[in-house]
């Protein structure tokens, strides 16, 4: 799929062609594209709030489910990070609340970047993320989530890094856990996680709006429940392993522990995180 400014760097139709060599070495050269539309990386004023858990250990990826509910926020992500540190590469994913791109309604995400954030693009935005199944809609809306006292509602997901290249893999409540897609190797440029990531980390996050309001995280409780959480938490020890390891559930970073707030249940794989929010 093309954006418009994609197709912008070109004179004419006829001069875009599939066959034209302008149009495929343009093409590769914006891989990856800058896209400016992200909130990251946070301005100074106006930092990133978190709430999560972190296993620092050599990785080829990870698992957790995922309850999906729908904060009332500017910007709120439930998800998983798979990072190294020099120079800082990530591939993440899972559901998020963004008003800054879409609307109030929890969505499927995923986005990379190779460089610290000076570039990257969420889901198929830019050149990158190769899919491979039309069973799920990135950047497409959650038509159910979890309601407090009510009905919950979740998925999974899964990255595995094999031969250079990062596969997700997603699961509904009423479907087996399918490959959807891979970022490859290039759009690293053959950096350091493309051999291996070094921290695993799942968790929630928000960032203000222009009235200086932090948003709800998860499903706004605490300690509840009735409360947002991630289960089945483990990561991927070797390229060649069809089987994870648990992830050690330790690293907590509440980083603004008047809104916020994390439990973990490291026995049984689980962490609750949630909360309501208040100004910086």
């Amino acid at each position: 799929r093309l954006a418009v400014d994609t197709l912008a760097r070109f004179s004419s139709l006829k001069t875009f062609s599939p066959n034209s060599k302008l149009a495929a070495v343009a093409a590769a050269a914006q891989l990856p594209a800058r896209d400016l539309t992200t909130p990251y990386p946070s301005a100074p004023k106006n930092p990133h709030k978190y709430a999560v858990v972190a296993d620092y250990v050599t990785n080829f990826g990870g698992n957790s489910w995922l309850s999906v509910w729908k904060p009332k926020a500017w910007f709120s992500i439930s998800q998983q990070w798979y990072t190294v540190r020099t120079p800082q590469q990530t591939v993440e994913g899972s559901w998020t609340v963004n008003h800054s791109k879409w609307d109030a309604q929890p969505r499927l995400f995923i986005f990379y970047t190779p460089d610290g954030y000076r570039s990257g693009c969420w889901n198929l935005e830019c050149p990158g993320f190769v899919q491979t199944t039309n069973n799920w809609l990135l950047g497409g809306p959650f038509l159910n989530y979890s309601v407090r006292g009510g009905a919950q509602f979740g998925f999974q997901m899964q990255w595995k890094l094999y031969r250079g290249n990062w596969w997700l893999f997603l699961q509904g409540a009423n479907r087996y856990l399918e490959p959807v897609g891979y970022y490859p190797a290039i759009v690293y440029g053959s950096g350091p996680i493309t051999k291996n990531a070094t921290l695993a980390e799942y968790g929630g996050e928000t960032a203000a709006n222009s009235t200086k309001i932090y948003g709800e995280m998860g499903s706004a409780l605490e300690y509840h429940n009735t409360v947002a959480y991630q289960s089945n938490l483990f990561i991927t020890p070797r390229e060649e392993s069809s089987q994870g390891e648990w992830a050690k559930l330790g690293g907590e970073i509440v980083s603004k522990a008047a809104c916020y707030g994390l439990m973990v249940n490291s026995a049984r794989h689980y962490f609750y995180f949630g909360g309501t929010g208040g100004t910086t």
